[in-house]
This record gives structure tokens, sequence and C-alpha cells, in this order.
């Protein structure tokens, strides 16, 4: 035990150590040091993730983050591949259920592994360090920092939508706007999980009454002439083309993408092994539901050409309909963007943190602050690097590599569930998804990964490269273990300094596993 995490445990309340003499020369020192000792090692379990969560928390937590604001923004892609509204809203469908589907299935082995960390921990148990390690990267890269900007972009995007109704806002209001959102929901998770766990129920309800709002809306002008117009020509021009049939479904992967995060806050889950799949399958079930109706609602009021050339499909849904709905709506969908930056802000530094306990990211990330018991550097670092992308604009480059990426992932995950099957055939857990359901999913999405590469070869090759890179980082900076002492030194001296700056710990999990 080092003297610092003594100082720190008595210093918050722990045992108090009477002063010790240096000069002290019989047993007693010894004596009284090591009665001591197990109340400190007591403070030093506690510095660990709360388990904050209960299932109403993590049921909204899923439906705050499935397919985030996507749903009012753009949700025409599968519309540009399907040709018709009929087909678009059929394939929206289907792709909630093959998500849902897998979604079960790495359910299945996060229960198996219920360890913070989600597909990185996954693949890294089943298939070792490097290809763990190339999960993990490749999560930070394409999901975690441009999430993160794209939220928090789209959030002030239609905060001041309010302001400038009629023209699209400056671009550097908007940035500065979103870059003070990420502060601000940043500082309350690093300090109040609980509460902004609480505060997710608030934003959840704003997205499912936007919902609820545009489908009674739309209802409201069934007997119209305009709605019955489109109706009847909902099928037309639809797309049988299998290339595009499957990259509408792959596009599905995306517009209900999101789900990823409850593994991710595995170990705060109060009682996963019960709440996690209940809350899974229910937000699923109430997203398909709630976006195949948006959906059809988009589609009964506007016309395919009025869909495909809007930005902000809700908006130009809402002038439609009412001149003071498009300002609902708006209201809205910001709390909605917010409540999906809060999701992303909560989950995903808690793969970096998962990373470092187990020595494939900095120490500094495994360090949670002592009060708070949230990881403080690592939080801080994907806020750094989303920040980044924010101001540089570079998160734009690579929306085309999220979905692919996501694919690749999955069939990662799936594959490691079958080989825990079969290589402990008899081993206990809450639910099995069937091995033929298994094998249908692995191959469909091989299919559609193989397909997309089809389409867009471009994609696949810059995605590689990208994962690929992860090899040499991992042999420099982990599998390397004689680096010099003056880069050891110096980064020792560094963690140091900002452990007892922000007042961090390391948690127990560190500790057992360096010892």
């Amino acid at each position: 035990m080092s003297r610092e995490n003594t100082l720190l445990s008595a210093s918050n309340g722990g045992p108090k150590q009477s002063p010790v003499r240096s000069n002290s020369s019989d047993g007693e020192k010894s004596a009284r040091q090591r009665s001591q000792t197990p109340k400190v090692e007591f403070e030093t379990e506690r510095v660990e993730l709360k388990k904050s969560i209960k299932f109403s928390g993590a049921l909204a937590i899923l439906l705050g983050n499935l397919g985030g604001a996507s749903i009012f923004i753009a949700p025409t892609t599968i519309l540009s591949l399907t040709g018709s509204p009929g087909l678009a809203v059929l394939m929206w469908c289907v792709g909630g259920l093959v998500t849902l589907s897998i979604a079960v299935s790495v359910c299945e082995l996060a229960l198996l592994l219920p360890r913070a960390g989600g597909p990185y921990i996954y693949t890294l148990q089943v298939f070792g360090n490097i290809p763990g390690f190339i999960i993990l990267w490749g999560f930070v890269i394409f999901i975690g920092f441009p999430s993160w900007a794209l939220a928090a972009y789209t959030g002030a995007l239609y905060m001041l939508s309010l302001v400038y109704p009629d023209c699209p806002p400056p671009e550097s209001a908007v940035k500065l706007l979103a870059a003070w959102l990420l502060v601000g929901l940043v500082a309350l998770n690093c300090t109040y999980t609980s509460y902004v766990t609480k505060l997710q129920g608030f934003f959840t309800m704003a997205k499912a009454s936007a919902m609820l709002i545009i489908i009674i809306s739309a209802l409201t002008t069934v007997t119209s002439d305009h709605t019955q117009e489109n109706l009847k020509h909902f099928m037309d021009n639809s797309n049988t083309d299998f290339g595009r049939l499957c990259l509408s479904v792959f596009a599905g992967y995306f517009s209900y993408g999101g789900w990823q995060i409850i593994t991710v806050l595995m170990e705060e889950v109060q009682n996963p092994v019960k709440d996690v799949p209940r809350a899974l399958v229910s937000a699923m079930l109430i997203a398909i539901f709630l976006f195949v109706l948006t959906n059809m609602a988009f589609y009964m009021v506007l016309t395919p050409n009025e869909a495909l050339q809007s930005d902000a499909i809700a908006m130009t849904f809402g002038r439609r309909l009412h001149a003071s709905l498009p300002y609902l709506l708006a209201i809205l969908v910001t709390l909605c963007c917010i409540g999906s930056v809060n999701v992303v802000v909560m989950g995903q530094p808690r793969i970096l943190y998962a990373a470092a306990c187990l020595g494939h990211m900095p120490r500094l990330f495994a360090m949670l602050h002592y009060k708070f018991l949230t990881p403080w550097p690592a939080t801080f670092t994907m806020f750094l690097g989303a920040l980044y992308m924010l101001l540089s604009g570079t998160v734009a480059l690579l929306i085309n590599y999220i979905s692919l990426y996501v694919c690749i992932m999955l069939l990662v995950l799936l594959l490691a569930l079958l080989h825990l099957r079969y290589s402990h055939p008899d081993r206990e857990q809450p639910f099995k998804v069937p091995i033929p359901v298994l094998i249908v999913q692995v191959i469909l999405t091989f299919a559609l990964i193989s397909v997309s590469v089809y389409e867009k070869p471009h994609e696949l090759g810059f995605c590689l490269l990208i994962l690929a890179s992860a090899i040499p980082v991992y042999i420099v900076f982990i599998y390397w273990s004689n680096k010099p002492r003056a880069f050891v030194h110096l980064v020792d001296s560094f963690t140091d300094f900002i452990r007892k700056l922000f007042l961090l710990e390391l948690p127990t999990t560190y500790i057992n596993n360096h010892r």
C-alpha cells in the first residue's frame, strides 16, 4: 500500500494514523502498522465504479441512445436504397428485427463476461490481446470520438434553429455551442452518475414525445387528398435489386445503433443478469415500433422527393402541417440530442477505463476520482478527441465508415460467442440463443459486409488501414516492455502529477491485476 493511498484514505474519514517517530527501534511501530493495514485496504476497495443503474435507468439509456437523433434528421438513407416509401418502411422493420436478434446474442456474451468494456473486453478474453486491442482502437476512432462530436453538433444545430428559423445558423456558432454542450455534460457525468441517469429519463421522454407528436399529426391528415395520393403511390418505384436491399439492411445497423452502450456499462448495472436482457429487448421492441410508425408518418405527409431533399426531415414535416409545429419539434429534438450526448459521455469512457485496468491503455486512464468514483482521465481524453473532431470537421470523413466497422465488430462478437459455446458447452448462463440462429447471424453479417465491400470498396480499404494501424501501436506502446528509462520516468511523473492534481486513485481491479 503506497503512502499516498494511506494519506488519502485518512483525509476522507478513513482510519486515522498516529504520528510515528523516525528513530523508533522497538517492535511497536511494526505492530501498529500491521494492525492498521486491513483498515486502509478496506478504504481502497471502495474505489470502484458505482452500481447505480437500475432497470428503469438501463431502459432510458438504451432508448435515448438507440439511433441517436437520426430518425429526426435523415432517415431517408434507406428510402434512397429502396426507391419507394412502402419498401423503405418494410426494410426499417426488417433491419430492426435483425438488429434485435444480434443484440440478444451479444447480450448473452455480455452476461458470460460481465465486465465494463463491452466489445473490447469480449474480444480480448476470447481471442487474445492483439484482436482485443484492434477492436478497442477501431471503437475509439470510428464510434467514440465521432459519436460525441456528431451528437453535440446536431443538438447545437437544432438549438440555434430556434434563433435562426429562416436560414442556416453560422457554422462557428454551431461548433461553439456544441463544444459548451460537451463541457457541461462531461462535468455532470464526472460528478453525479446517478443524477444524470435519472436525467436521461427526461431526455428519453422528449425523444418519444417527438415521435408520438409526428405520428399523431400524420394520422390527422389521413383523410386529406394529399395523404391519400401519397398512400396510393406508396410502393411505386420499388427497387428490388438484391444488393440494394442488403445495403438497406446494412443501413439499419446504423439506424438502430447504440444498443451496445449497455454492455459497456455492465459493471454499473445493479442486477445485470435480470435487468440487462429485459431492458435490451424492451428498448429494441419499443424503438422498432416507434421508428417504423414515424417513418410511415413522414411518408404520409411528404412525397419521396421532399423527404430525400430535406436535411432535417422533422422540420420539413412540421412546416407542412402547422407554423408552430417546427418550433415544438426543434425543442424536443434538441433535448433528444442532448440525451444522446449524455449517454455516450456516460458510457464510452468506461472502455478506456477497462483497457487501462488490463494494461492496454496508460495507467492514468484506470484511475477514478476518490469521491465521485467516475473515470475522470478516460472521460477527459474522450472529450478532447471529440472536441478536435468537432472543431476540425474530420467527423464528416468517418461517417461513411461507421456502419462497416460496426458490422465487422458484430461479426467478431458472434464468432466469440460461438467459440465459447464450443469450448465451454456446459457453462451455466441465464439464456442461450439457439446455435442455428447464431450461424445464420454470422452468415448474414458476413454477407452484408461482402455486399458493402463490393458496392463501396474504398470504404473497406480505409477502414482496414485504420484498424491495421493498431498493430504497430500495440507493439511499440504495450508489447515492448523494455522502454527507455527516461520515457518511463516522464510518463510516471506526469501520471503522478495528474493523480495528485485531480485527487485520483487506482481501483482495486487494477491493483489486483498488477500485483
